[in-house]
């Protein structure tokens, strides 16, 4: 299976969302669940859509699809727009020890930019495409 460096982007950014991770072990498993098993050297070992066959543990990363991150915000569906569209449009930069990030240009998909909108919104953080990391942000 091929698979693109956007998505091993988007595995990266959910391996190292650790609220993510540990907010997926206190949740009921659903059937279209997606695992990923551990990234090594640029390659995912296997993908799977069943929590049956996949144990809970660090080996492998939960990848939420975009409907399980919008309801992790916990707000309406009107507000959850409005603040995903200031995040898009107002946010276009966002200080982080003293570098900028640009949000529009490190996200190449819409289940990356709405990892990142969850990560912001709920944990302050932001994602470093070079460094590979969330990075902790002043919201100013």
């Amino acid at each position: 299976m091929s698979i693109s460096e956007e998505d091993i982007e988007m595995c990266e950014m959910c391996e190292k969302a650790v609220e993510i991770q540990d907010s997926y072990r206190s949740r009921t498993p659903q059937p279209d669940d997606i695992f990923v098993g551990k990234i090594y050297h640029g390659a995912v070992l296997f993908m799977s859509l069943s929590p049956t066959n996949v144990p809970v543990t660090d080996d492998y990363i939960w990848l939420p699809r975009q409907s399980q991150l919008q309801k992790m915000t916990d707000k309406n569906l009107f507000s959850l727009i409005e603040q995903f569209y200031d995040f898009c449009h107002n946010e276009t930069s966002v200080s982080i020890e003293r570098d900028q990030l640009k949000i529009s240009l490190d996200f190449t998909s819409m289940e990356q930019l709405w990892l990142a909108f969850v990560m912001y919104t709920k944990f302050g953080k932001l994602w470093d495409s070079d460094k590979k990391e969330w990075k902790i942000c002043s919201k100013d």
